[in-house]
């Protein structure tokens, strides 16, 4: 008996790394453009890393323009390839083997090798990643193809194994057709519910019908046509957006025109049938530009419309489109050369946050901190995020990776055993108590019991995500040991670091020269080191932003006006270069 414990204790600790490392695979983002010939990093490329959490962010020079990107990185969260519908790019920004030429074509030909401004090609939703079940460091990439009148008239796929050419990589078939018709450029994808596969969804342009793939050892199957119901919504034409809920359990397409409305429905992940078609309306006359994004939970609906509008839907609820709630509005902030920031694309994150993009060539990114709760609890910040460069538009079209098995359904068959996961975020509360930190548990393949240990001898916390004062600035290592339903756990420590904020005489450095302080009518702002552009925000004392301005890089200084300001205590916010400072501000 003892023999045979220490060998499963063996084999236990033995596979743990593994499991752990698992499916990681939209830990790193790419946004931006190659840059100009003036080397000035705004225009540049963002990379963009979350396997410490809270988000990283640090510029690149990119060989190419990721107007619509798609990233792939390995299980472990390292970057692995990237393309931008025209070549695939390794790790280290070269070209793989045979990975020109995606999407060969009129259009390529276009936006691909267009003189000036080589874009990308043109797919919105247009390409999705997945990875090649039982087959490590191979993986499919399905993309739409577009012909001379704009029109998505193909299906294909390009198989990448990422093991060739001592890990440098090498396209193994690449442009093969799947299907041929008139089809909305927009895929999307989900877990079978047998923890290994993967189910692929496009749509036929201006209809209902569905065309699903299966992606599994053996490689794709398919199609399997179906119709739910009898027709897309009158009115509109084709697929603006379309997602799954990061369950599998629930399918969103949206349209763009009138009236305003989208559709949702039911998915069986082990049959891959659509059913309960739901029409849910939307509070304006029509949609311009719509997508939709669900809450980690699976529960909520966050759909942004026009560039302007912000809505939450409560999918449990029996009437969904009663349920809707009025998250945010556009706050009309201009980015540098005076560019709305308006909304755009959504993407769940690594970290439980959605982050949206914005609708012009800008820096910056909105986000909903707390997209599991109802209402205004959701926490949505607008222009939250200062990236270090620009980038055009879209975020990545990525599905959720870390869902696995059905435990119980009919075709819950191949013991898949997807491992407990801890993961956690943290953010200083740099407004209402400057030495607590507000932690956030992220921790994958459903945990049932937490234990931090905040690492200052207090007795911890077993609240998912909880709230910890610490007796003084500095670091801290915290642990988040979390267990599930079996009693497998899993431990991440991270070093925190409280810094101080509003405390005369020791705060950290400023790069920025701010005075006067206390103030009577006019702030000043000068720069020190001053490469990015600045975000500036005011708040009040009950957390209220009373003033925004966007400042430009290397302008030397600038004025700000506080004359509608009435006397008090504020605090100041500058975002630069994806870091934030803030201070105490005396207003006279």
């Amino acid at each position: 008996m003892f023999i045979r414990s220490l060998i499963g204790l063996f084999l236990l600790v033995l596979w743990s790394p593994i499991l752990h490392a698992q499916s990681r695979h939209d830990f790193v983002w790419l946004l931006g453009t190659p840059g100009n010939s003036s080397m000035d990093p705004y225009y540049a490329g963002s990379y963009i890393d979350f396997s410490n959490g809270n988000p990283f962010f640090e510029s690149l020079i990119l060989p190419l323009d990721m107007w619509y990107p798609n990233i792939m990185s390995d299980e472990s969260g390292r970057l692995s390839f990237y393309n931008n519908g025209c070549s695939i790019m390794n790790a280290e920004h070269q070209m793989i083997e045979n990975g020109d030429e995606l999407n060969e074509g009129f259009i390529h030909e276009t936006f691909c090798h267009y003189p000036n401004h080589p874009v990308g090609y043109p797919s919105y939703q247009g390409h999705i990643t997945l990875p090649y079940p039982e087959h490590p460091g191979e993986y499919f990439l399905f993309h739409a193809w577009v012909n001379e009148e704009y029109l998505t008239r193909k299906l294909l796929y390009t198989h990448v194994d990422m093991t060739a050419n001592g890990g440098q990589g090498r396209v193994l078939a690449k442009n093969k057709e799947l299907a041929q018709d008139t089809l909305s450029r927009a895929l999307t994808a989900t877990r079978h519910a047998n923890g290994r596969d993967w189910w692929v969804v496009s749509t036929r342009w201006n209809s209902s019908v569905y065309y699903l793939y299966l992606l599994d050892p053996s490689g794709i199957s398919g199609p399997f046509l179906q119709q739910p119901d009898a027709g897309w919504i009158p009115g509109h034409e084709g697929t603006l957006s379309n997602v799954f809920s990061p369950d599998g359990t629930k399918y969103a397409r949206v349209g763009g025109d009138a009236p305003a409305a989208f559709r949702i429905y039911d998915f069986d992940r082990c049959s891959g049938v659509f059913s309960n078609p739901k029409t849910i309306q939307i509070p304006d006359t029509s949609t311009y530009a719509p997508w939709a994004c669900f809450s980690p939970n699976s529960r909520f609906l966050y759909l942004q419309n026009w560039g302007e509008y912000l809505y939450q839907y409560d999918t449990w609820a029996a009437d969904i489109s009663a349920s809707v709630q009025l998250i945010g509005v556009y706050d009309g902030f201009l980015g540098r050369h005076d560019l709305p920031t308006s909304f755009n694309s959504l993407l769940t994150g690594p970290d439980g946050r959605i982050y949206m993009s914005c609708g012009n060539g800008v820096n910056y990114l909105h986000t909903i901190h707390r997209p599991d709760e109802p209402g205004l609890a959701c926490d949505f910040r607008q222009h939250d995020v200062v990236l270090p460069s620009i980038y055009p538009f879209y975020l990545p079209n990525m599905p959720f990776y870390r869902l696995y098995n059905l435990p119980g359904s009919p075709c819950d068959t191949l013991g898949v055993e997807p491992p407990i996961s801890a993961f956690w975020r943290s953010e200083q509360d740099t407004l209402d108590n400057p030495l607590a930190m507000i932690f956030t548990d992220v921790s994958y393949f459903q945990p049932v019991s937490w234990q931090w240990n905040f690492g200052d001898g207090t007795a911890g916390s077993t609240l998912p995500s909880p709230i910890h004062e610490y007796p003084a600035p500095g670091g801290y290592e915290v642990c988040l040991r979390v267990c599930n339903a079996v009693g497998v756990c899993d431990t991440l420590c991270r070093v925190v670091e409280i810094k101080v904020v509003g405390t005369a005489g020791t705060e950290p450095p400023i790069p920025f020269e701010v005075y006067p302080n206390p103030a009577h009518s006019w702030l000043f702002i000068s720069a020190r080191v001053w490469a990015s552009p600045i975000a500036l925000e005011i708040f009040d004392v009950l957390g209220r932003r009373v003033l925004q301005q966007q400042i430009a890089a290397s302008s030397g200084g600038e004025l700000v006006n506080l004359q509608a300001l009435s006397p008090g205590v504020y605090f100041l916010s500058l975002r630069s270069g994806g870091q934030v400072w803030t201070r105490k501000l005396v207003k006279e």
